[in-house]
């Protein structure tokens, strides 16, 4: 099967990001919240090379359903196929960039993969747990309870 344009560009992203390449025009702007504990911050440039590809590739994803949205004929079954396929392919993407900036954010904070923990990064790549169902935010900070 013979590489499209988008399986190129995809892969030269990734080789950029490895190499030290590509710019980030995404950054994390929400605030920390209240009930959220700040691990620190990230500083690891390959992971916020991967949210910012992640974040444009979610754009992608948006502005191509807002463009095909509207053009879409039933009887052109052949094109409906096509499109369908691509929007998989961008949606695999997304989420395969996302899964590697988050295994990028455990391995730099092991805290933040414990159970019953949710993680968040936040402006300025602040990395934050926050407690899931069951497990007070206490326990984790002491290490008592379910994850002691």
């Amino acid at each position: 099967m013979e590489k499209t344009t988008a399986d190129i560009g995809f892969e030269l992203c990734l080789r950029q990001i490895m190499n030290g390449q590509r710019k980030n025009h995404h950054q994390p702007d929400s605030e920390v919240e209240a009930g959220e504990v700040v691990l620190g911050t990230l500083v690891n440039p390959v992971a916020m090379s991967m949210y910012s590809l992640w974040q444009e590739m979610n754009e992608g994803v948006e502005n191509f359903l807002k463009t095909v949205h509207g053009s879409l004929l039933p009887e052109k079954k052949e094109e409906v196929k096509r499109l369908e396929c691509q929007m998989h392919q961008l949606r695999n993407r997304a989420n395969c960039a996302k899964e590697l900036f988050w295994e990028l954010v455990y391995s730099e904070f092991p805290k933040a993969r414990e159970r019953g923990v949710s993680v968040g990064i936040r402006a300025g790549w602040v990395v934050v747990i926050f407690k899931s169902r069951g497990n007070s935010l206490l326990d984790l900070l002491t290490g008592g309870g379910p994850l002691g």
